[in-house]
């Protein structure tokens, strides 16, 4: 992705696997450090473009707002049994 800023990768990474925690998603959007993830990951929260929430394993994922309830609770399931 040649050009995007961090938040259009981590943007663009949730759309192909929503409900990544701020590691999968460091690896998924190809930025680091993880904590410059969590950092953008909080502000975009904050612009009510990104949900976070305690998933399954106790840590924080995130999802992108127009993700739907039955795509969460799929995607729940799914990393439950990962």
């Amino acid at each position: 992705m040649v050009g995007s800023t961090h938040e259009q990768r981590i943007i663009a990474a949730l759309r192909d696997r929503s409900g990544l925690d701020d590691d999968e998603l460091s690896l998924a959007a190809g930025v680091s450090p993880r904590q410059q993830v969590n950092q953008i990951c909080r502000w975009l929260e904050s612009c009510g473009l990104l949900r976070r929430e305690i998933g399954p394993r106790g840590k924080i994922v995130n999802f992108l707002q127009d993700q739907t309830e039955s795509d969460r609770a799929g995607e729940a399931g799914r990393r439950a049994r990962a």
